[in-house]
């Protein structure tokens, strides 16, 4: 047996564990097939080898791209599929042209590769494979952690009003302690985000509950802003 036979393989194995690709699928009466990923050769340019560039925008219905800037392809503003260089975390800002609320993005649950993926700040291995966008989410942002442990960018808390509504946040460390009580007042109805700073508090992650006159309407978890 060739003795360089097993180091091959090794080298192999580690070179394509640098690389990884997700296909999403943007759907609202038609379909849209896009791609993100990393391979070690790419750029944050367009790459011919590896990216899509998309076709010009249709007359009609949704429209999704990742906008694209580089002076080498300054013809080129779009993209169906976006491979970058490999990199500890990224950020792809999916544009949702004539974007609506109820337009489906979904993906392969089992084909998230190793690390943490977010859309729209929701953990994307807990949304089990289809995010739904609100009516203001036309500019769609997914974010990519190489390593979980990883310190997310602030996130903020974000909730709906059906109505409009006396609000208050109650915010909660990981072990149950009510960290604040945020008094939010009369509110409109709508999409509402709120950034809170947890500056006497050490910890990333957080819990918190929306109470709209007298019953809770939302609850999750969050990356607060630290200021220090």
């Amino acid at each position: 047996m060739n003795r360089c036979f097993p180091l091959i393989l090794l080298l192999l194995s580690l070179t394509l564990a640098r690389e990884w690709s997700l296909n999403i699928e943007i759907a609202k009466e038609t379909k849209f097939e896009l791609g993100i990923g990393m391979q070690p050769n790419a750029t944050d340019g367009f790459n011919p080898k590896v990216d899509y560039a998309a076709p010009p925008i249709l007359p009609t219905g949704i429209f999704p791209y990742f906008p694209l800037e580089d002076n080498k392809y300054s013809y080129l503003k779009s993209l169906w599929r976006d491979i970058r260089a490999e990199m500890d975390s990224a950020k792809w800002s999916l544009v949702i042209f004539r974007g609506t609320s109820g337009v489906k993005i979904t993906w392969a649950s089992d084909s998230l590769p190793r690390g943490l993926f977010t859309i729209q700040n929701e953990n994307m291995e807990e949304l089990n494979g289809l995010y739904i966008t609100d009516e203001d989410d036309t500019l769609i942002e997914i974010k990519y952690y190489k390593t979980e442990s990883m310190e997310l960018e602030p996130e903020g808390i974000k909730f709906k009003l059906d109505t409009p509504a006396q609000v208050k946040v109650i915010i909660a460390t990981q072990n149950g302690k009510v960290a604040d009580i945020l008094e939010l007042g009369y509110l409109e109805n709508g999409i509402h985000r709120i950034q809170w700073d947890s500056s006497e508090n050490t910890e990333i992650t957080f819990f918190y509950a929306v109470i709209a006159d007298g019953i809770q309407v939302a609850e999750g978890t969050f990356s607060p802003v630290m200021n220090k």
